[in-house]
């Protein structure tokens, strides 16, 4: 699994890395710009690893001099890059998950359920009412006819 980091690398730069995680800790491999150094992190060094999940899912690593953030460039699974990370890497990993947006997710499916049904039952109380002004009770014979 490839997974590629926009890092912040200035006030407005950004670069784009390589994450490989390895028994020893973490290596960022600059893609495109080869100027940009790679970045090796033990494992002592990281302190902890936390995954926000957001559409492109972030990643911050504390390490004990400094701490690096970036943006995943694809839409990587947030539990693909969770697993990865943590099947490799022997340290605090912390994942900070989205609850609405599966509650979004099952709310619009409940609404979109609803508004069906709703334009359903419209067509359905109609042809009732259709239905019973055709059949009526005559007022003198005492019969259902319909008219």
């Amino acid at each position: 699994m490839e997974l590629i980091l926009r890092m912040k690398t200035g006030f407005f730069e950004k670069t784009t890395y390589r994450l490989e995680a390895g028994k020893r800790g973490l290596f960022l491999i600059p893609i495109k710009d080869e100027s940009a150094g790679r970045i090796a992190l033990e494992q002592e060094e990281i302190l902890s690893v936390t995954l926000t999940e957001r559409r492109y899912p972030e990643l911050e690593i504390q390490a004990r001099d400094t701490a690096y953030t970036g943006v995943f460039e694809t839409e990587t699974a947030f539990e693909e890059a969770a697993n990865y990370l943590k099947e490799r890497l022997n340290t605090k990993i912390i994942c900070e998950y989205r609850g609405e947006s599966k509650m979004k997710k099952q709310m619009i499916a409940v609404l979109l359920t609803l508004c069906a049904a709703l334009t359903l039952l419209p067509t359905t109380a109609l042809r009732r009412r259709r239905e019973n002004r055709r059949r009526r009770t005559h007022p003198f014979l005492g019969k259902v006819c319909s008219l």
